[in-house]
């Protein structure tokens, strides 16, 4: 194995292929065929926001209102917020 220089750089592969911390994630190909061929499109992202409704203390507690909107509204507001999720992709379930 080489031996490496103090302060030289180096790079080190991700074994899952995955982008370094902080590196915005690489756009995906297009798979369908004919048109739209090679279209650069954003990754497809999901988050899955965990809200438990019973609670000891609070029942009922994330339909509960703070400032005029429940506690799950601030949540998903800053969801939305932070541009990375669409309003027309989201779910809530009860």
């Amino acid at each position: 194995m080489d031996s490496v220089e103090k302060g030289a750089a180096t790079s080190v592969s991700n074994p899952r292929g995955r982008p370094s911390r902080g590196r915005p994630p690489k756009l995906q190909r297009n798979s369908r065929g004919g048109q739209g061929r090679g279209v650069e499109k954003p990754p497809h992202l999901a988050a899955l926001i965990l809200a438990r409704g019973g609670s000891k203390g609070i029942p009922l507690k994330n339909i509960k209102h703070l400032a005029g909107v429940p506690l799950i509204g601030w949540v998903l507001r800053a969801a939305l917020d932070s541009g990375v999720f669409q309003r027309d992709n989201l779910v809530i379930s009860r």
